[in-house]
């Protein structure tokens, strides 16, 4: 008999190990993983008549089944095979998500050692990427920002991997812990700056329910901490949305007009295509500019260094602008998910607060991190947001691996 949560465990240490590898070697590694995942939901609902757990997986389908139908009936700005292609992009990050929620898969001592190793390799193997040709580089990894976001996913599982069974982490994993996401510094992303100090305040600041009274005291620590978030965001926030490179028309910086022009061509679609948006394949995804999408033409942006059909490189440079697709519908059904997560995990922890601290905080980080990911680039639809949902689907396993520890441990105290 196949055992799922097991056959979960060992998918994503998989896509794990294979994180590097999956950016410019194995390039379908995440959407295989993914696909692998819907494959584990059919066959335990028509094996084990399991529906109910997947009410969630089948709600999302369901509604990407729509957009669907309507982007192919109503709303085509690309061709059906590229449309089917942005469809599949689409529904990728949101499979394991929602088959590990289903599954509860627990992670044996075994499997968290061996996560563990693989988190640390791979920070190992970053750090001779900040000492590379930036050509060689690129041909390795693709973007500096791929060390940083593979730092801060391993920091994260090594963490949660660490979880004692009364809910403790030791002082030294802790450390370890930090010292991973530390190697993601060099990088000076200021999305992974500000997702690390983050980790730092959750880590080793947070206490249980501090935000839930006026107290000045945590008061003056929230402002401190939004100050720290705003020094590091500040300058790339201004120079990407405010300010640009007014002086210059470098490439390698020009970059800077493309992200406004993205973000604020999504806002008009919205207000022409209110509520259902502008349909699969249409605009800032990767299906848009593999196939070059008539809506750019539409909207005159298509002159836009980056933006243009000779030259699409930046089309996929964000993820929110994409949301334009779905209409408004598809803006509030994106952020009922994140704050359905959310309430879940806190559910959990309020219910439990000392043994269940840790999911709580590892958790709400994933969502943390990829809100701000989604800023600024399309992390979510790869392989590191592959990564970066099964933590959080994992977290919401916190009690079932509460229970099991306690009882592996009893066991192991009456042998």
């Amino acid at each position: 008999m196949i055992r799922l949560d097991k056959l979960c465990n060992w998918l994503i240490i998989i896509c794990l190990a294979g994180l590097l590898p999956s950016i410019m070697f194995i390039k379908y590694l995440d959407e295989i993983g993914s696909f692998v995942f819907l494959a584990i939901a059919i066959a335990d609902c028509l094996l084990n008549r399991n529906f109910k757990r997947y009410i969630p997986l089948f709600v999302m389908v369901g509604v990407m089944l729509f957009y669907l139908v309507y982007t192919l009936l109503f709303k085509s700005y690309n061709t059906t095979p590229y449309v089917l292609m942005d469809f599949v992009l689409e529904i990728k990050p949101f499979l394991p998500l929602f088959v590990i929620y289903a599954v509860r898969p627990i992670l044996s001592t075994r499997e968290k050692t061996a996560i563990k190793a693989i988190c640390v390799v791979n920070v190992i193997l970053i750090l001779p990427m900040y000492f590379l040709p930036q050509y060689t580089m690129k041909q390795l990894v693709g973007h500096i920002a791929t060390c940083g976001a593979t730092a801060f996913v391993s920091s994260l599982f090594y963490l949660m991997c660490s979880i004692k069974p009364d809910g403790s982490v030791e002082k030294l994993d802790k450390l370890i812990a930090m010292m991973l996401l530390v190697c993601g510094i060099p990088c000076m992303r200021s999305k992974f700056l500000s997702e690390a100090v983050l980790v730092v305040f959750f880590v080793w600041i947070y206490k249980p329910m501090m935000f839930k009274g006026f107290k000045p005291q945590y008061i003056l620590i929230a402002l401190m901490l939004l100050a720290v978030l705003f020094a590091v965001t500040w300058n790339k926030f201004s120079y990407y949305f405010i300010m640009g490179d007014t002086d210059t028309f470098d490439p390698r910086v020009v970059q800077s007009f493309a992200r406004p022009v993205l973000y604020a061509t999504a806002g008009l679609i919205i207000a022409d295509y209110t509520l259902l948006g502008s349909g699969l394949a249409s605009f800032a995804t990767f299906a848009s500019s593999a196939n070059y999408s008539g809506l750019y033409y539409e909207y005159g942006i298509d002159k836009v260094y980056g933006l243009s059909e000779a030259m699409p490189d930046f089309i996929c440079d964000a993820y929110y602008p994409s949301l334009a697709q779905f209409g408004l519908i598809g803006i509030i059904l994106f952020i009922v998910l994140w704050r359905w997560s959310y309430k879940k995990l806190f559910n959990l922890f309020e219910n439990n607060t000392k043994s269940l601290k840790y999911y709580f905080v590892i958790g709400t980080l994933a969502i943390a991190a990829i809100l701000i990911e989604n800023t600024s680039g399309t992390m979510f639809s790869q392989s590191h947001g592959m990564i970066m949902v099964s933590i959080l689907a994992y977290a919401f396993s916190c009690e079932f691996n509460i229970i099991y520890n306690n009882q592996l441990e009893t066991n192991n105290n009456n042998a």
